[in-house]
Formats: C-alpha cells, sequence, structure tokens
C-alpha cells in the first residue's frame, strides 16, 4: 500500500517527465494497436465474405498482407526501444531534476509507470469512443496503402470466380463488421499493445533507475 501510495503522490514532482511518458505512452499504444488490429481485421474480412461466396485474396495473400503488418510492428517496436533508449540517456546526462523521480524503489517505481500506461489506455479508450469513425477511416488509407504495396493483387474479384457481380478489393475494412465487434477487436488489440508496452518499457526503466541509483551513490561517496 506505500509503496502505491508513493508511486501515485510523486506524478506531480516532475510534470515534464510525466507528461512526457504519457504522451510516448499514448503514441506507442496507439501505433501498436493500430497495427494489431488490422492484423485481426484482415482476418476478419477475410472470413466474413467467404459466408458470401466472395473470395477477396488467397490464403497465401491474406498471409503476405498479414506480413505486411507484422513487419510493421517489428519495426514499431524496436523505434519505440530506440527512443525510449536515448530519452532515458538524455534524461541521465541533462536532466538531473529527474533523478529523484527515478530513484525510487523498483515496486513504486514500476508501479508509477504501469500507472502512466493505464492513463494511456484509458485515454485511447475514450478517444475510439469519440471519434470512432474518423479512426475507421484512417485504418481504411493505410489499408489501401498496404494493398498498393502488392503489384500482383487484382483490382477487382467476381463473385463467382469467373462470372457474378465484380467487387473492389478496396471493399472497406469494416463495412461488414459490427459496432461492436469492431469495438471488440480494437479492445483486444488494445490490451495486447498495453501488455507488450509494458514488457518492452519497464526492463530499460529499471535498468537505467539502477544506474541513476548507482550514480547518485558514487556522487555522495565523492
Amino acid at each position: 500500500m506505500n509503496s502505491i501510495q508513493t508511486a501515485l503522490s510523486g506524478l506531480n514532482k516532475s510534470k515534464v517527465f510525466f507528461y512526457f511518458s504519457f504522451a510516448f505512452a499514448s503514441i506507442a499504444l496507439f501505433t501498436l494497436t493500430t497495427l494489431l488490429l488490422l492484423y485481426s481485421m484482415i482476418s476478419q474480412l477475410h472470413s466474413s465474405l467467404i459466408t458470401y461466396d466472395i473470395q477477396f485474396f488467397t490464403s497465401g495473400e491474406v498471409q503476405e498482407i498479414q506480413s505486411f503488418y507484422v513487419n510493421w510492428f517489428m519495426y514499431s517496436c524496436l523505434g519505440i526501444l530506440i527512443v525510449l533508449f536515448f530519452s532515458f540517456l538524455f534524461l541521465l546526462l541533462k536532466r538531473k531534476n529527474v533523478f529523484s523521480y527515478l530513484t525510487l524503489n523498483p515496486l513504486s517505481f514500476s508501479l508509477r509507470l504501469l500507472f502512466i500506461l493505464l492513463l494511456s489506455f484509458v485515454f485511447l479508450m475514450a478517444l475510439f469512443v469519440v471519434f470512432e469513425s474518423t479512426y475507421q477511416q484512417f485504418l481504411q488509407r493505410f489499408y489501401q496503402y498496404s494493398l498498393d504495396k502488392f503489384n500482383d493483387l487484382p483490382n477487382f474479384v467476381l463473385s463467382n470466380g469467373d462470372s457474378g457481380f465484380a467487387f473492389s478489393v478496396r471493399w472497406p475494412l469494416s463495412l461488414d463488421i459490427s459496432s461492436k465487434t469492431f469495438f471488440q477487436l480494437f479492445m483486444s488489440s488494445l490490451v495486447k499493445a498495453v501488455s507488450l508496452l509494458a514488457i518492452l518499457v519497464l526492463p530499460i526503466s529499471l535498468f537505467f533507475r539502477l544506474l541513476i541509483k548507482k550514480q547518485s551513490l558514487r556522487s555522495v561517496r565523492e
């Protein structure tokens, strides 16, 4: 209980660090959630259209498109780690006033980071509720951008294979997905993203906390 009180009561001691952490967590969560959501929606679209005897993509093409999102996901994770590393390095070298914020005991420090991630989680969930239609448009544009990277994909497919109605493969991702299903897919992706971000952030943050503690002890001895 004392660790929780310490973690929450000290959030306003370094507002710059708190705002930076919140902005970083929100942007990182948005990026990871979007890529995970697109990965899931491709499978959802492929499965739902098959029930209407419409096949936009073969199973191999679905895997290729999903691999595109997986690659972007891995690049994003790498970018998050790089930004996190250099941000803490900058704070370590230039911002001495945040030492008290980082030199908490490991439990309080970890709880503070998890609390920031929780705030970002709630913030993104609220943004989704308010701007759901705008977010769907953003997903559609990114989806079309990803399709443009594959030159061998057809522009149209026929409902019966060789005959029937023509359908554009640029079919809106969320057109055959209910608002409830879309929200469930979003929440599932958001939970996965926040879990992964916690795994990425905590080890590096605790590593720098240890460095700062050692530097503080070295300064006291000198």
